[in-house]
């Protein structure tokens, strides 16, 4: 079968070749977008796909006389699935669409045809058969032979010849003669201008010509062109939709991760409970984490030590009492306020509260802090006096 048949507006497909074109359109499609991933050439491959697909959609839907402006409805979700991995939407949209595909293709096929035809050949009848047929009959004419042994042959042969005579065979020898003789002058002529306008009748039709042919050749497939640049409008505004959808969602995906982050980001307002210590330093309580707080260098808040990856500055790596009590901290940092602030284990509370109160003095990040009057300032309130 030509393959113009698949570009055909005139004539009719059967239920078989309607189906068989379009699943085939529809699994080039898919290859094409998984070859060319990302790729915007997917884009023009599907449309090319699309428009043999609205072509064997307008003929089934002739031969079955259904609305034919659904003939786009196949190629649009073609357009749609080579879409999906350009503008990173996700693949359950290719899903429903592929869906709808099998579901339109199936409820045209089932449908029977209302037209009383008959010859179709591969599944197609229309223009293009005859236009076949013609090419075929031309390719199989057979040019008149004379033969001399056949009598029957002798009139068509005198014919030839122009008199009654039979036809004899010749014996002329033609390789001694040349098969054209030329004059001197037109022998000059044809060497001096071997491109002269001697040449204009052998060219190929003028641009005016072409033009005509151009010309109803858009008047005979004006239903063609008319769906082709239906579906190229279509496949713009959809696809400046799609785009605008997809960064929308992309920018609120965006401004809920930062949401969630800066609420992760921001401390919870948790009471704090301190007591200021003669010697000019604090003992904080935070929820469960005992702070230890003094004023130190100023400069830009940063974390002067921490257990868990046992770096920063080595003086800030253990508490230690005049007794010789040790206990490291979970995290030293320098605060914006200037103020240096030592956390300690919830399991250390109890103790370090005690040796507080009961020692002389303790040595951290280099400073010594002097113990005379804790106790009676941590009594002052209950959530340390309990701790005593």
């Amino acid at each position: 079968m030509l393959f113009s048949t698949l570009f055909c507006l005139k004539g009719f497909d059967t239920a078989w070749r309607f189906v068989a074109i379009n699943i085939t359109m529809l699994i080039l499609t898919l290859l094409s977008s998984a070859i060319f991933y990302q790729n915007g050439f997917s884009l023009v491959v599907a449309f090319g796909f699309a428009t043999i697909a609205a072509c064997a959609n307008y003929r089934r839907l002739k031969a079955i006389k259904g609305f034919k402006p659904s003939m786009v409805v196949s190629p649009l979700l073609l357009i749609f699935i080579a879409l999906i991995p350009l503008l990173g939407i996700s693949f359950w949209f290719g899903g429903v669409f592929f869906l709808l595909f099998v579901v339109f293709v199936a409820l045209i096929g089932v449908k029977p045809s209302k037209i009383n035809v008959h010859g179709f050949v591969q599944g197609y009848y229309g223009p293009k058969l005859a236009e076949q047929e013609k090419v075929q009959n031309r390719q199989q004419r057979q040019d008149p032979f004379i033969s001399a042994n056949d009598q029957s042959n002798e009139p068509q042969a005198s014919l030839l010849d122009g008199n009654t005579q039979a036809a004899k065979p010749l014996d002329t020898d033609f390789s001694a003669e040349p098969l054209f003789e030329t004059s001197s002058a037109q022998q000059s002529q044809f060497e001096s201008e071997p491109y002269s306008n001697n040449y204009s009748a052998f060219q190929t039709p003028s641009f005016t010509k072409q033009k005509q042919k151009v010309g109803l050749w858009c008047r005979d497939h004006k239903r063609l062109l008319l769906t082709i640049i239906t579906m190229v409008i279509a496949v713009v505004i959809l696809t400046v939709i799609g785009y605008v959808a997809s960064q929308l969602g992309s920018k609120s995906a965006t401004n809920n991760g930062q949401n969630v982050i800066e609420k992760e980001v921001q401390p919870v307002a948790i009471k704090r409970i301190s007591v200021k210590v003669p010697d000019g330093f604090w003992v904080v309580k935070e929820a469960d984490i005992l702070i230890i707080r003094w004023l130190g260098d100023e400069g830009q808040a940063h974390n002067l030590w921490k257990l868990a990856t046992a770096k920063g500055e080595s003086a800030c790596q253990q508490m230690t009492f005049n007794n010789q009590n040790v206990y490291r901290p979970l995290t030293v940092d320098l605060m914006s306020d200037s103020g240096i602030e030592a956390r300690f284990s919830p399991l250390d509370n109890r103790a370090i509260v005690t040796d507080i109160a009961m020692r002389g003095s303790f040595t951290l990040c280099g400073y010594k802090f002097n113990l005379k009057g804790s106790q009676a300032a941590l009594m002052s309130l209950p959530e340390f006096a309990k701790e005593l």
